[in-house]
């Protein structure tokens, strides 16, 4: 048993900001939040989380995981871990399969982004579709508009390729597990980021959605791009790079070398039509929350 796991001796800010250098806002929000609540199983054992969910187990686990590293006992937490024969699983083949067989493809994302975002007020409202034009998670793409805010598109947007370089701010882009390297920007996109000026937080757009009676559903725009650039003929390596997946095949490793500006364009064109559907259906014009 350690002492130093006892709850006073714990500097819950320090610990947060800790995370915050290693992960996303959000996920850093998770783990400290969970370390909060279970922190004291450290100086207990494991055993009642075997009657917890998967992913519940997997969420608790991994707070207590960085909690020991931030405080130099993580050979204690791989004790507990091993004693009690506990472990966090990732998602089985059946598991998968029932995701894919319960769905209904992308239209119900569609038709939520769409209606949701009509009862939004404009900066909220583009989000949404900013999201589900580019497939980065919520907070790298409330990230990339509060980094457009700040300083417009100059050393951000690439003209020549019609693209939002993630890549040149490492420090809010690249990160230990997840990373957004680029962004396809088609140029009816483009007129409106021209015009943005507003910085966004991630709960602030998720309240505004929950504060109107509707459920939340912004992850399920990343997964949406995705399906509808794969249902469209464009290849995986392409999709993966456009959402920040290095690719682990040999192939993607030291074999594939596409002819870059070729291939941005061609996905460009890609999206061109769903994303004049999207921007007209949630325009200014037809929309009367845009004033909220």
């Amino acid at each position: 048993m350690i002492a130093a796991f006892a709850k006073p001796t714990i500097n819950w800010n320090d610990f947060r900001n800790w995370c915050l250098n290693k992960f996303s806002t959000k996920y850093a929000r998770t783990l400290t939040s969970y370390a909060i609540q279970y922190h004291p199983l450290l100086n207990q054992d494991f055993s009642m989380l075997h009657n917890l969910s998967r992913d519940k187990r997997a969420h608790i686990m991994k707070a207590l995981s960085n909690l020991s590293k931030y405080l130099g006992c993580h050979r204690h937490y791989k004790q507990l871990v091993e004693e009690c024969g506990v472990k966090w699983e990732r998602p089985t083949s059946i598991d998968i399969f029932k995701n894919l067989y319960s769905g209904n493809g992308n239209s119900d994302t569609l038709h939520w982004a769409i209606e949701t975002s009509k009862k939004l007020p404009y900066k909220y409202r583009f989000a949404i579709i900013f999201m589900a034009l580019t497939g980065l998670r919520p907070i790298e793409a409330i990230t990339s508009l509060n980094t457009i805010a700040i300083q417009g598109l100059t050393n951000y947007y690439n003209a020549d390729l019609h693209v939002l370089e993630h890549f040149k701010y490492p420090e809010l882009f690249l990160r230990k597990t997840k990373n957004s390297f680029l962004s396809i920007i088609p140029d009816q996109l483009k007129s409106e980021l021209e015009q943005w000026q507003w910085k966004l937080t991630y709960n602030g757009l998720r309240m505004a959605i929950v504060n109107r009676g509707m459920e939340c559903k912004l992850s399920e725009l990343r997964k949406f791009f995705a399906t509808y650039l794969r249902e469209k003929g464009i290849e995986v390596e392409t999709i993966d790079t456009l959402q920040g997946r290095v690719g682990s095949s040999i192939f993607y490793k030291h074999y594939w070398r596409p002819d870059i500006k070729q291939l941005l364009q061609h996905t460009s064109e890609i999206l061109n039509p769903i994303t004049e559907h999207l921007l007209s259906e949630v325009s200014t014009k037809t929309n009367s929350a845009a004033l909220a």
